[in-house]
């Protein structure tokens, strides 16, 4: 695994959909439209896979990049072709472009709580709605409730949304590698996930 926060042609894809530059004057908004206060140049994809796999996390920081980890060996499985897996590194709103028009999405994340290094929690959109102290994702740049507000407004909420949370060994340190304890978990942590994608 190269050690880096992206991969040079999945960044590519995010840069393409939003551009840098100064916001301008927005005239009427049709239905369909991207809300004002997102970043210019944002766009909605065209129709694509059912079910999201992202993967988050900062890949330095050993264990707190296990979300990507697990995409890593995700690709390595031959999986149905409804399913589209993404590295989503320690971006936030950049992402929003993946989730549209998906029926479900699962949020692979490292969770800081305490726990035995590679216990995995499962947790549902409405759980972080309504749990007002829930526990740090390394999605930290935003809330997640925030940006699942904002995919309502955009009229592209998925009908389910899942976040797999993996304990990381603490304290956390620099270095591209997994912990022993999280890595000897990643089979059994890879066989949740696959429930999850064929689950009613």
């Amino acid at each position: 695994m190269q050690c880096i926060l992206w991969k040079v042609e999945r960044k590519s894809k995010v840069s393409r959909w939003f551009k840098n530059g100064t916001k301008e004057k927005t005239k009427k908004q049709k239905r369909g439209d991207v809300p004002s206060f997102l970043p210019q140049g944002v766009k909605l994809l065209p129709g694509r896979k059912e079910i999201l796999i992202l993967g988050v996390g900062n890949v330095l920081l050993g264990d707190e990049g296990v979300g990507v980890h697990l995409i890593e060996e995700l690709e390595k499985i031959d999986l149905p072709p409804t399913v589209e897996l993404v590295d989503g590194g320690t971006a936030a709103f950049d992402l929003i472009p993946y989730f549209q028009e998906k029926k479900r999405v699962i949020i692979l994340d490292a969770l800081k709580v305490s726990d035995s290094p590679g216990s995995v929690y499962r947790f549902e959109k409405k759980d972080l709605l309504e749990w007002r102290d829930f526990p740090p994702l390394s999605l930290h740049q935003v809330e997640l409730p925030e940006i699942f507000n904002l995919l309502r407004l955009l009229g592209q909420e998925p009908e389910r949304i899942v976040i797999i949370g993996v304990v990381p060994k603490e304290p956390l340190s620099w270095g591209c590698n997994l912990s022993d304890e999280v890595r000897d978990k990643l089979p059994s942590i890879i066989n949740i996930i696959l429930k999850e994608v064929v689950a009613p």
